[in-house]
């Protein structure tokens, strides 16, 4: 495995397993200067945009709104170095991260737009190492719940489709976990005003799925947040 790549993945394990933000920043860093050094555009475009999470998750775990900026500012530099490699692999990652990032700012519309980039680019271009069908259920996920809150309503049913997608996907654990629990979350936000008891249901589920693999710190937090804005605690 080249060097990059390595690193790469160490600072992935940093942020989502070990939970050591600052860790994974250092780890983002040395990839950075690898990819460059061995002149892996792709690899480039996408280490950017794993240093973006890291952001995303201290401003999660915080309410530091600077994290945001610097997540925006991160995502669109990973999409501009993408974008200019000339490889259509580069494109989905970025993309879906960037949409991540308009999702925290509750600009659904531009979200909406990198979704709906990131999972075309996915369907054609799949980076080798994210082509597994669970990566693109994700995806599909944040694309519906995306545009359900940008106004279109018969977004949830294809959220729904996403779930079971990713119910049945082979994945591994942590993965398929934080993925499926986030996506009941997102149902949960969706339905809370209008349709709060099926919105209950799909906070049930992420609890469970949740409560079943101790791994999922940061989502556990996650979920207490917005279990709380339920006046009817999920017990």
């Amino acid at each position: 495995m080249a060097q990059g790549r390595d690193l790469h993945q160490k600072a992935e394990m940093a942020r989502e397993l070990e939970q050591d933000f600052v860790k994974a920043l250092q780890l983002t860093d040395e990839a950075t200067v690898a990819y460059a050094d061995e002149e892996d555009s792709r690899g480039l475009a996408e280490v950017t945009a794993s240093r973006q999470n890291t952001f995303g998750h201290l401003y999660q775990k915080t309410g530091n709104k600077n994290f945001l900026t610097l997540a925006k500012y991160t995502a669109q530099a990973a999409v501009e170095i993408a974008e200019n490699s000339s490889i259509p692999e580069a494109l989905a990652l970025p993309y879906r991260d960037l949409a991540k990032v308009y999702e925290d700012l509750k600009d659904y519309s531009k979200a909406a737009t990198f979704h709906q980039k990131a999972v075309e680019a996915m369907r054609s271009h799949p980076p080798k190492e994210h082509a597994r069908p669970a990566v693109l259920a994700d995806m599909e996920a944040h694309l519906a719940y995306a545009q359900y809150k940008a106004g279109d309503k018969n977004a949830y049913i294809r959220l729904k489709s996403a779930i079971a997608d990713l119910e049945k996907a082979g994945e591994t654990p942590y993965n398929k976990d934080v993925w499926l629990s986030g996506a009941h979350m997102r149902a949960a936000q969706m339905l809370r005003e209008g349709s709060p008891d099926d919105a209950k249901i799909h906070l049930q589920k992420a609890k469970e799925i949740i409560d079943n693999n101790k791994e999922l710190t940061l989502r556990a937090e996650q979920w207490e947040k917005l279990a709380a804005l339920f006046t009817d605690r999920v017990s």
